[in-house]
């Protein structure tokens, strides 16, 4: 009996559905392929009749753990890029790339990079809010409206940029040569900010009193220490994240510098970079979601599930490591990687 072979179009793949389906089926041996999206990615399930009268199915997964693989790889990018000053969509532009090149994973969800990106941003964002949940109950258990303030005004420039400009840098999202060369600038802005702030340091450390320097040996919270910005240093640092909307242009690193560059002690600096991040990295994924909605195609949930989780798991780890080693002036440490990783994103390019 030649093999059998049943054609299905499913929004999405369910184990149970496919046993059921098999089960329904009078067949010796056969082939059963499904087409889950408009990319007709194939799934092949094997099913022998052997002499015990039972079914044996071989899923042949080649293919989805594939999938499972490149964007289980791209979130662990994406949990520690993201609060490293590397940038983090530049980095899953070029690890994708990388891994498409060398490693022939292709990610067949029908998703585009910048879907994918956003999904993974969302669980860096969770653990933006899980680390720093005490700082967001106060400011609003105490009403905290000045630092309230001074983050919505920070977040408003690189908001007003993404809404106007979102199509512009969606269709050049990944173009290695935009990455590459927003690298370089990373690592420029990282070396020139860390200068910035030791020449003043040492400058405010030789005007000090006794006094001054007892007075600052006190405890400061983190929303005493942020509520002390001013509103020019939190625009300051808003147009800052406004430019870093270009992949490669790190968010972190950008408002980390801007924050240098205005005044702010690297402490100060580092906290309030993270935490203007979550009403941006918020509002990104409210704006995919509802294009996803508007889409009304299928999207894969257990593998953009993992990747959530991935990411969420490793960001929250990387970030309580990258404030304490910022606090100890080693921002620009990673300048060195980044013009590593400009010159990878140029070799690919070529490729």
């Amino acid at each position: 009996m030649p093999p059998y072979f049943l054609l299905f179009l499913l929004p999405t793949i369910h184990l149970s559905d496919i046993i059921s389906i098999a089960n329904s089926v009078n067949w010796t041996s056969g082939t059963i392929i499904l087409f889950p999206d408009s990319k007709k990615t194939i799934f092949q399930l094997s099913a022998i009749k052997n002499s015990d009268n039972c079914n044996f199915f071989h899923f042949n997964l080649k293919l989805l753990m594939s999938e499972i693989i490149k964007i289980v790889v791209l979130a662990f990018v994406q949990g520690i890029a993201e609060f490293l000053p590397i940038s983090s969509s530049g980095h899953l532009e070029v690890i994708s790339a990388a891994l498409d090149a060398f490693a022939k994973l292709k990610l067949e969800s029908g998703l585009d990079s910048l879907t994918v990106s956003v999904i993974l941003h969302l669980g860096t964002l969770m653990s933006l809010l899980v680390y720093y949940w005490k700082t967001l109950l106060d400011i609003v258990l105490k009403l905290r409206f000045k630092l309230a303030f001074l983050l919505i005004l920070a977040s408003i420039p690189a908001a007003a940029a993404g809404v106007l400009l979102h199509d512009f840098f969606e269709d050049n999202l990944s173009n290695l040569w935009i990455v590459g060369c927003m690298f370089i600038l990373t690592a420029i802005l990282l070396i020139a900010s860390q200068k910035f702030s030791k020449r003043k340091t040492e400058n405010d450390e030789q005007m000090e009193t006794p006094q001054a320097i007892d007075s600052k040996g006190s405890t400061e919270t983190v929303v005493e220490e942020l509520s002390a910005i001013s509103w020019v240093q939190a625009l300051v640092i808003g147009i800052f994240q406004m430019f870093a909307i270009l992949p490669g242009l790190s968010r972190s690193g950008s408002t980390i510098a801007g924050g240098l560059f205005s005044g702010l002690k690297q402490s100060a600096a580092a906290n309030f970079s993270f935490l203007m991040a979550i009403p941006v990295i918020g509002g990104a994924g409210l704006l995919e979601a509802l294009k996803l909605f508007k889409r009304h195609q299928a999207i894969p949930v257990t593998e953009l599930s993992i990747g959530f989780c991935v990411s969420f798991i490793v960001g929250l780890f990387a970030l309580c490591w990258v404030i304490n080693w910022i606090k100890k002036g080693k921002l620009s440490w990673f300048a060195y990687w980044l013009f590593l990783m400009a010159a990878f994103s140029f070799y690919l390019a070529l490729q």
